[in-house]
């Protein structure tokens, strides 16, 4: 009995330190206990990230692998936030609205309605021409990230030495298939061939003479492979057929193009959304676009050297070019272009649809 006696009195001097000592500790228990509030879960190593979703939807080949580098870097370098990149199609983006990413990165002819979405800042770099495609009814809806564009190519007989795989900063050495030329021909070629969607439009940007030949894609790619006639091909075409073993001369560059890729924010987009847009328009990320042969939205930005004559002479002709503009282009691309062909026809120049 003396030795249960003993035991409950030890334990109520030990309740009554312990009593003792959370009092003492009481002015500082909620800090303590909103702090850990914010604890890490059992079994989670890492803070939660912030995620910036991103869609990606539209033809501009080489676009979707840049934006997907890009958002693998940016999650990199930027604490506690990461960057998920979706690609979709026309039809996803009907949910826009019920579901909305925080920033859509879509090319010129996507239709895209711009209630949906949010101005944006003008990031140092991209100049007011280029910044006025992105804008609708006054505001800055969107920025062009990047963009391609057509080259007048002349076919030439393959060189007796094996020619470089790329024309875009891949391999920067000089390609013995493919020399400088002036930016507008003189004379023009006398047989001559654009695709029958822009390249009227960017021949009679060019001042191009009328009768060139207008044909699918497909069916120009395959006259230009075999020798038959110049060509107004996108730099994507010049790059296949350089690495089937053609070898080309660069005639000419259009100053116009519809190869443009723009990024938006939707109304609902989340903090830092905007920031990851404006990391897209970096040096160091518009420089990224050289691997993909594509062409900086940074107009005072250049990526090719005399050694890729196609794609610098792309840069010197669209550096103060026209460049197909988000949001209307969409809706009056089928009937510009009807119109420039019926003007063509008529031996007649379309540039005035280029204002």
């Amino acid at each position: 009995m003396a030795r249960n006696k003993r035991l409950k009195t030890v334990i109520c001097l030990l309740a009554v330190a312990a009593t003792a000592l959370l009092a003492a500790a009481a002015p500082g228990l909620p800090a303590r206990v909103s702090h850990l509030s914010h604890a890490l879960p059992p079994g989670v190593k890492s803070a939660p990230r912030q995620l910036i979703t991103v869609w990606f939807t539209g033809s501009l080949p080489g676009a979707g692998s840049w934006l997907k580098a890009r958002a693998a870097d940016y999650s990199r370098r930027r604490e506690g936030v990461s960057v998920w990149l979706r690609t979709v199609t026309r039809q996803d983006l009907d949910a826009l609205d019920a579901a909305p990413p925080d920033v859509v990165a879509f090319t010129a002819e996507t239709p895209l309605d711009p209630g949906l979405l949010q101005p944006c800042a003008l990031p140092e770099g991209l100049g007011p021409q280029r910044a006025a495609r992105g804008q609708y009814e006054g505001q800055q809806l969107a920025l062009p990230l990047c963009l391609s564009g057509y080259v007048l190519a002349e076919p030439v007989p393959a060189p007796a030495a094996q020619p470089s795989r790329s024309l875009f900063g891949l391999r920067p050495t000089p390609d013995p298939g493919v020399t400088p030329a002036p930016l507008l021909p003189d004379p023009w070629p006398q047989r001559l061939a654009a695709d029958d969607r822009f390249g009227v439009l960017a021949l009679s940007a060019m001042d191009a003479p009328s009768g060139a030949s207008l044909l699918p894609a497909e069916t120009l790619q395959g006259r230009f492979l075999a020798g038959e006639t110049a060509a107004l091909l996108s730099l994507r075409q010049a790059r296949a057929a350089a690495a089937r073993g053609m070898g080309l001369r660069a005639a000419g560059a259009a100053p116009a193009t519809d190869l443009v890729l723009y990024g938006a924010l939707t109304a609902r987009a989340g903090t830092g959304a905007a920031g990851f847009l404006a990391d897209l328009l970096t040096a160091e990320s518009q420089s990224a676009l050289a691997s993909e042969g594509l062409l900086p939205a940074r107009d005072s930005l250049r990526l090719y050297g005399e050694d890729q004559p196609l794609a610098r002479a792309l840069e010197g002709a669209l550096a103060q070019g026209w460049l197909a503009p988000a949001f209307t282009w969409a809706r009056e691309m089928h009937d510009r272009i009807l119109t420039a062909q019926a003007l063509y026809a008529a031996g007649q120049s379309a540039k005035r649809l280029l204002e």
